[in-house]
Parts: C-alpha cells; sequence; structure tokens
C-alpha cells in the first residue's frame, strides 16, 4: 500500500531531472514542464501521496528492530507533513531541515543497530545487505548536494527516502527476519534437547 502511494510521486522527481534542459531549450516547454510540477507538488500538499502506513507487512517480528522501524516511519510521515505546510508558513522550511536531519540520523542508526545484529547472528547475507545501506546513504548524501545546487528540491527527497524505505522494509529485510526467527527456532530446541 505504501509503495503505491510514494510511486505515484515520482514524476516530480522526473520533471526536475529534465527541467533545467528544457528551460534552456525553449522558454515555452520549460514554462509547461514547471506548470506540470507545479500541479503535481499541490497535488502533494492536498493528499495523502507521501506517507507511509506502517502495518504488519513491515515488522519483521523483532521488537527493538520494528519499533526503531516505526520510528523512522512516523519521522518520514512528520517530514512530509512539514513539506506540506512549506508553502503555508513563515519558518516551516527550518522545521523542514531538522526533520530531514532527524530522519537521515535515525535511519543511519537503524542500519548500525541491523548491521551489529546480523554481525553478531552471523547473518550469511550480511555483506550484501550493508552494501544496500551503503549505497543508500550515497544516494542520500548525492540528493541533499542535488538540493543544494538547485537540480532537486525536498520532494525528489522524500521520494527517495520513502520508496527505499518501503521497498527494503517490505522485501530486503524479510531474509532476514526469516534467518532471526529460524535461529531463534534452533536456540530454543538447543535448550530443550
Amino acid at each position: 500500500m505504501g509503495t503505491a502511494r510514494i510511486e505515484a510521486a515520482s514524476a516530480s522527481y522526473v520533471i526536475n531531472q529534465s527541467i533545467s534542459d528544457a528551460l534552456r531549450s525553449n522558454g515555452r516547454i520549460g514554462q509547461s514542464i514547471r506548470a506540470s510540477l507545479d500541479y503535481i507538488k499541490r497535488v502533494y500538499l492536498t493528499s495523502d501521496l507521501m506517507r507511509i502506513r506502517y502495518d504488519e507487512s513491515y515488522a519483521i517480528g523483532f521488537g527493538e528492530f520494528d519499533g526503531r522501524r516505526q520510528t523512522i516511519v512516523g519521522t518520514y510521515n512528520a517530514f512530509n507533513a512539514e513539506l506540506r505546510r512549506l508553502t503555508e508558513q513563515t519558518g516551516s522550511m527550518a522545521r523542514l531541515n531538522q526533520k530531514a536531519s532527524l530522519l537521515v540520523r535515525l535511519i543511519g542508526e537503524l542500519f548500525e543497530f541491523e548491521e551489529a545484529l546480523m554481525a553478531e547472528i552471523e547473518y550469511p547475507e550480511f555483506a550484501p545487505h550493508r552494501a544496500k545501506h551503503i549505497r543508500f546513504l550515497q544516494a542520500l548524501h548525492q540528493e541533499f548536494e542535488r538540493i543544494q545546487d538547485g537540480t532537486a528540491d525536498m520532494y525528489d527527497l522524500s521520494y527517495l527516502i520513502g520508496s527505499w524505505l518501503t521497498k527494503h522494509m517490505t522485501e530486503n529485510d524479510k531474509p532476514f527476519a526469516q534467518f532471526i526467527d529460524q535461529t531463534v527456532k534452533n536456540i530454543a530446541a538447543e535448550n530443550q534437547g
């Protein structure tokens, strides 16, 4: 459910990628693209497109881990709520930057926690899973650079984070959850025997 909502927001990302070229090549095309982008942003402001609804499909069954993920999803949703208010209130940009920074920090802390847990229980797919975390953090860094140079905006950042979180929590973390479950069962069986 969250993925479909996040994917609907991808048009902003595509438009921002081509807008600078279009503005240079033909003013009318650029104006048309800018109008489309403004329309998409108005849709963001009035809808629930950029919200992840955390449910049991995201959980892996490990309390502290799931709790951290719920905190990240809640912070992501708060970031998007602030993004909606940005055009309505003065001072919103500072709060938006705070929420974006908090969100990135929480994601980094979750990765550290998850990787420590993977190393401790000797998860066989630790290295490739960690590589996905590193690539995502690099993509976040690049997105912040693009925001600073004006080729991306906070909507692009929101899409990047939301789509990655949704996919990672519902797909990439599932084998880890199964490994934890099997490890717990093996330990229980050893203790009974």
